[in-house]
């Protein structure tokens, strides 16, 4: 079985052990060095054949960070055509020394050919540039067909057609490279194909005019909302949810927000007595993190909050969504209507009190908003707030908030909605119920109360705490700190560094009247005791 072959390989043999192993210990070492060496030298080669193309195409300033997407992109060129080259030496040498191996790796192609269309037809997976299920096939595949070609030479063996011991143990270990290489220029070209678009703007000679692409949704997400009356999940849901009815007295509309990443699909049932609907909200993948909030909410949420009735959560195809009633005669609210309701939905929402279960979820998933404040980097907003830095003490801020921060964190907790005119909101026979409520927060009273309308807090509060105990120990004057110090804090993190100090200058105003305003109620206190 070609156990000659293996005694040429033992000249280590007549050596000391302690030698033999300091031999082979030097050995793997330089094997390692070399591997080392090799690859700096690749990257060098990659690194410098991207800038050589970048300077044939005559561009600069294509978009940010092009210079490094080009090292990427001609990684993945150089990556694509040595494997391919490898590949063709592979099999140039199985054809020389086992050529039975090839004709093995083509029945096992066509098997898998064969085997991929059934599964497409059966599981419905779609082959495109975008497809994450692909990276596992490649990975199953060459595995499978290395088990495959063992299984091959075994048979070999057994019938007497297998080449000596080391040829075999040589074109096989030959083969799996071949194979992982095949899957490796798979792969790439994938990556290649992806960013095809980009490749050229850096890489062609040509204008980049002729580079250009209409702006899309996410393909898979636009195919589930796209002609939402042929949609057989949706055809499956109006099923389970309205059994007496036919599709035909089944309205379904579809309105994509939020740069067409979350759709809100109405099921309305056209029947002879007021029947109500259906609001399906589905979301896209880059969404699920607001899919999740906005669920945890809903499930806690009580039938007076002014809030969809949620009837389900679910994933559709993979994407996150609920299911919640459309009431009988309901309609989306235009933004003008959106703002006539805004003040009556800020008092509702004084009234909801969480559960703790709840409480503590937020807690724990998300930062406060005396947390956030507390990461603000004084520094680098007064350094980047242009003239308006001269409208703030800087020096004496630290004492302010150390006397602010505390009055605001003894304060009751309320749910807060930042900017309630812009989130989708339907009206009807009922009362008006918000359909958003994504970015949900419990924090102090007053929170992302609009500066603008700061004056209907006043009463707000005082019809609230009727049916909220709690909120009669809150002061107005507090709240609008809260409100103001919100205002601040979203203006900072949105990067509107001017306009986060012009809240910070008139919060810190209002705080110093509303100090002066506590010391007089004090002295008449003391005043009225004595």
């Amino acid at each position: 079985m070609g156990s000659a072959y293996f005694n040429a390989l033992n000249f280590f043999d007549g050596y000391d052990e302690k030698l033999q192993v300091a031999y082979l210990g030097g050995v793997v070492v330089a094997l390692f060095t070399i591997h080392l060496v090799l690859d700096f030298l690749f990257d060098y080669l990659v690194e410098k054949g991207a800038s050589k193309a970048i300077e044939k195409s005559n561009k600069t300033g294509v978009f940010n960070n092009y210079r490094n997407f080009a090292k990427r992109i001609f990684k993945y060129y150089v990556t694509f055509f040595s494997a391919f080259i490898y590949t063709v030496l592979v099999f140039f040498l199985l054809a020389l020394f086992y050529p039975s191996l090839i004709l093995n790796f083509v029945l096992y192609c066509f098997a898998t050919f064969f085997l991929v269309l059934v599964c497409l037809r059966v599981f419905g997976l779609k082959v495109d540039e975008r497809s994450s299920w692909l990276l596992v096939f490649y990975k199953v595949w060459w595995h499978i067909g290395f088990v495959v070609a063992l299984i091959w030479a075994i048979t070999d063996y057994w019938q007497g057609t297998m080449p000596v011991l080391l040829i075999t143990f040589l074109s096989l270990l030959l083969y799996r490279q071949g194979l992982v290489m095949i899957t490796v220029i798979a792969n790439n070209g994938q990556q290649i194909y992806r960013n095809r678009i980009l490749a050229g703007q850096v890489f062609s000679s040509l204008p980049n005019s002729k580079y250009q692409v209409k702006a899309e949704l996410s393909i898979e997400f636009e195919q589930l909302v796209s002609n939402i009356e042929q949609q057989s999940w949706l055809t499956e849901i109006c099923r389970k949810k309205f059994p007496e009815l036919p599709n035909s007295q089944l309205t379904k509309l579809c309105h994509l927000v939020e740069a067409g990443n979350v759709a809100y699909i109405t099921i309305i049932p056209q029947s002879e007595e007021p029947t109500d609907g259906l609001l399906i909200k589905l979301f896209n993948t880059n969404r699920e993190a607001l899919a999740e909030q906005e669920i945890a909410l809903l499930r806690s949420a009580d039938n007076s909050w002014p809030f969809m009735d949620l009837v389900e959560d679910k994933k559709i195809h993979n994407y996150p969504a609920y299911i919640c009633r459309w009431p009988a005669g309901s309609v989306w609210l235009q933004e003008s209507e959106r703002n006539l309701i805004a003040p009556e939905l800020r008092k509702k929402l004084l009234l909801c009190d969480l559960p703790e279960s709840l409480i503590m979820l937020y807690k724990h998933s998300q930062a406060g908003l005396l947390d956030r404040v507390n990461n603000v980097l004084w520094e680098h907003l007064q350094a980047y707030s242009g003239v308006n830095a001269d409208k703030v003490d800087w020096d004496g801020l630290p004492a302010i908030l150390n006397r602010l921060l505390p009055k605001i964190e003894e304060m009751p907790k309320q749910l807060s909605l930042g900017s309630l005119n812009s989130r989708m909101t339907l009206g009807s026979k009922e009362d008006p119920r918000i359909a958003n409520v994504t970015r949900w927060a419990w924090e102090p009273v007053g929170s992302a109360w609009p500066l603008n309308h700061l004056k209907q807090l006043d009463t707000a509060l005082e019809e609230a705490a009727k049916d909220r105990i709690e909120l009669l120990e809150v002061d107005p004057e507090k709240a609008k700190l809260v409100a103001r110090l919100y205002e601040f804090e979203r203006r900072y993190r949105n990067k509107n560094y001017a306009g986060a100090v012009n809240v910070l200058s008139n919060l810190l105003n209002h705080f110093a009247e509303f100090g002066s305003i506590d010391k007089d109620g004090e002295g008449a206190k003391d005043e009225v005791q004595a």
